[in-house]
């Protein structure tokens, strides 16, 4: 159980997923944590299939398997750059490349600025960075691609000041010292993108596990993720959530980096910045408080599609659904659009299985969104190829 002391943020009524044993549950969980302090970590160019297993990366295997393990996160886009932006700010910003966008600093909404216009306090902090707010596409391994918020730092509206920006070498010994959230970048050497996966992982260690045990003591949270594979595994990346609120485990509740932004704006009551606006809030890794309720279970809404991958068409089971009036059944892509409305399909399903065709969808990965009379939401992954 949570302890007491512990802050939770009530904003409206989500759905969580449990598995126990052989039965699955669902519950209407009505908060999520506000953590004193969040790390958001990102590392580089590996896919999950590269990292889960790798006897290369022992410490963030450790990590995914002592802490919450999202096994279905994926990364938006390639190359790096529009990941970081994506984020930090809901959206690429226009950015299809690595080179230093044209048009800064900009005025867009953003999770820093955000922040900071609230009342909490945010921080950057990069490594190899040789100056507090330094805007140099480059020095040494330091890269300015991995680091967003320099596209906002100035005095235009949603600026964010210079002094939020900092060297990892200023990373606080004293963890009370940190702001509300900060982000970790590493350099290309030791972010996986030009050093080796073991030094990547060894950086991690030395870098953050004082934080992270840290954390699980002082309702603090840290985020591991990164911001894109390589090329080989569909985008499929490892996330992990680590702290005193999250239920260790395994979740293969599909997401991606909207998703990680928007539950970070739903902790702090922030408003939703670009496409964060549409995602949804993680909801299944936190640990129940002593407010919820016995009497809130209820049985869980299945989805099963058959085949996935799918090729050219495919049948839909849906199990458990009380009313299928003013339910919607919807296919997204990575970025958020809606490619196929099956609602109509799901309206007139047969013993609760229903078909369609993949006609007008591209290969690749996908996420349906099932919205039931309730306005509960149940998503998961669908690949065509």
């Amino acid at each position: 159980m949570m302890k007491k002391n512990v802050l939770l943020q009530t904003f409206r009524s989500f759905s969580i997923t449990i598995l126990t044993g052989l039965s699955t549950f669902a519950i209407a969980q009505t908060s999520i944590p506000r953590p004193a302090h969040v790390v958001v970590l990102i590392m580089e160019n590996h896919g999950y299939e590269d990292i889960i297993g790798n006897a290369s990366a022992p410490f963030i295997n450790s990590l995914a398997q002592e802490n919450a393990s999202l096994t279905a996160s994926y990364a938006l886009i390639h190359p790096s750059q529009p990941n970081y932006l994506m984020l930090f700010s809901g959206s690429s910003q226009g950015v299809v490349n690595d080179n230093v966008p044209a048009g800064i600093p900009w005025s867009a909404p953003n999770l820093g600025a955000s922040l900071i216009q609230s009342g909490f306090t945010f921080k950057a902090y990069s490594d190899g960075l040789p100056s507090v707010g330094f805007t140099g596409s480059s020095s040494g391994a330091y890269q300015r691609k991995h680091a967003p918020w320099a596209n906002w730092q100035g005095s235009n509206t949603n600026g964010i000041s210079s002094s939020k920006h900092h060297p990892f070498t200023d990373f606080p010994s004293n963890f009370n010292q940190l702001p509300t959230v900060s982000f970790v970048v590493p350099d290309q050497n030791h972010d996986m993108h030009d050093g080796t996966v073991a030094q990547g992982d060894a950086w991690v260690e030395s870098n953050l596990s004082g934080y992270i045990s840290w954390a699980k003591t002082h309702n603090s949270l840290f985020i591991l993720t990164f911001d894109e594979d390589d090329g080989n595994n569909l985008n499929h990346i490892v996330t992990v959530f680590a702290g005193e609120m999250v239920e260790p485990g395994s979740y293969s509740t599909a997401c991606n980096h909207y998703d990680v932004l928007r539950t970070i704006e739903d902790m702090y009551e922030l408003p939703y910045a670009g496409n964060s606006a549409t995602a949804n809030t993680i909801m299944d890794v936190w640990k129940m408080d002593n407010s919820t309720s016995v009497n809130e279970i209820q049985q869980h809404v299945s989805v099963q599609v058959n085949p996935n991958p799918v090729a050219t068409s495919a049948t839909v089971e849906i199990g458990g659904m009380k009313e299928i009036a003013g339910s919607t059944f919807i296919i997204y892509d990575m970025l958020g659009n809606a490619v196929k409305n099956l609602t109509g399909q799901m309206q007139a399903l047969h013993n609760g299985v229903f078909s369609f065709n993949r006609e007008g969808i591209r290969n690749g990965i996908y996420f349906y969104r099932l919205t039931n009379s309730e306005q509960k939401v149940y998503t998961g992954k669908i690949v065509f190829e």
